[in-house]
């Protein structure tokens, strides 16, 4: 394998994706073909961010590395909703504190 870890990030421009799973599969899509041409089995995410900033499109940024199947879009969410939580945990621990 010729690589560790793949990663990806686009920003969502008006009309080009229809909505925001149409955008993830893109991306995901890219990153498993390049995947498949350095010999990965399959995929797993390691790290995935949406950024939304006032005036400006949305960012979605898809990190994966070798694995046993593929990412799906169901998978990114799951990933960035748990992410979220345990952001969300450490700013009331801290606020507790």
């Amino acid at each position: 394998m010729s690589t560790f870890t793949r990663f990806a990030y686009a920003d969502v421009f008006a009309g080009q994706y229809k909505d925001r799973p149409t955008f993830i599969q893109s991306l995901l899509g890219r990153l498993q073909i390049e995947a498949r041409h350095d010999g990965w089995p399959g995929t797993a995410i390691v790290d995935a961010d949406w950024i939304e900033k006032t005036g400006q499109p949305p960012m979605a940024v898809i990190q994966l590395m070798p694995g046993n199947g593929d990412v799906s879009v169901a998978d990114v969410r799951m990933f960035l909703v748990e992410k979220r939580r345990k952001q969300l945990k450490l700013i009331a621990q801290e606020d507790a504190a």
